[in-house]
């Protein structure tokens, strides 16, 4: 048996050199379906300038043929002409890839990514049973332009003097501007910061904005667990990194001194 997974994939030209890795995931439920069937579409949305580099697909449980799979892709892709690729299954229970192929037709890129499935040999299975409630699933791997945003570490300190042998927190503030309100367009649970800003340092941030710098807009500040910081003797500057609502990736970093430095 031969199944065939279509999907077309439409990507738009960019202008902006790609910076962090993230990944979203857009769904289609699961429903009985008949050779030549056609899923449905995968809506979603990527901050522009965005660079789509790896695929991964999955299926409800669907029962044809006195056997019962679930479909399953995961792939590369560079965003070059067309690509027809294997299934290549995560684990045993995943349908084996040698009888499906997976065909992306790169052109450009609308936000939607169509879903069909098709049959070349006369023993494919006409029907395919939905064994219980589920979702088609497509993760999207991408590499976002970043956003350089300003910080203040410490706000209301003259010097960020940072101890990192401290089981105390380190108040950071992301800065708003006129086009970019912090409090409420920062995926809050995104943040990381530190001495590289890749620390899963993040205790809490104020749920209300809070005006650090007088300039009447309201800022959002959140508190990291110092000892989670890997702040270290010689450090001069401390990194936050993460992702606005959008899944837009931001950085910002503001100097520190580090004390006592022994």
């Amino acid at each position: 048996m031969k199944v065939r997974i279509v999907i077309v994939f439409l990507v738009l030209a960019l202008s902006v050199v790609p910076a962090r890795a993230a990944t979203i995931r857009a769904a289609i439920p699961g429903a009985d379906f008949s050779l030549p069937a056609t899923i449905g579409t995968f809506t979603y949305s990527l901050p522009a300038g965005s660079v789509i580099t790896h695929l991964t697909l999955f299926s409800p449980l669907y029962s044809f043929a006195a056997a019962t799979h679930l479909f399953a892709l995961e792939t590369d892709f560079d965003g070059m002409g067309v690509l027809s690729l294997p299934i290549s299954p995560p684990t045993t229970e995943f349908f084996m890839g040698s009888d499906c192929t997976f065909i992306v037709p790169y052109v450009t890129w609308d936000g939607s990514l169509d879903l069909s499935v098709r049959c070349w040999l006369d023993t494919c299975p006409s029907t395919y049973t939905l064994v219980s409630g589920g979702y088609w699933y497509l993760d999207i791997d991408f590499e976002g332009p970043e956003r350089t945003v300003s910080i203040d570490i410490k706000p209301s300190s003259f010097r960020s003097s940072i101890n990192p042998k401290s089981k105390g927190k380190i108040p950071v503030a992301i800065l708003s501007t006129e086009d970019f309100y912090a409090p409420n367009e920062v995926n809050q649970n995104s943040l990381t910061f530190g001495s590289t800003g890749d620390e899963d340092s993040l205790a809490f941030c104020n749920q209300k904005g809070e005006d650090v710098n007088g300039d009447g807009l309201k800022d959002l500040v959140c508190h990291f667990n110092t000892e989670s910081t890997g702040f270290l003797c010689g450090d001069t500057h401390g990194v936050l990194k993460g992702m606005t609502m959008d899944g837009t990736p931001i950085q910002g970093s503001d100097s520190v001194i580090i004390n006592p430095c022994k």
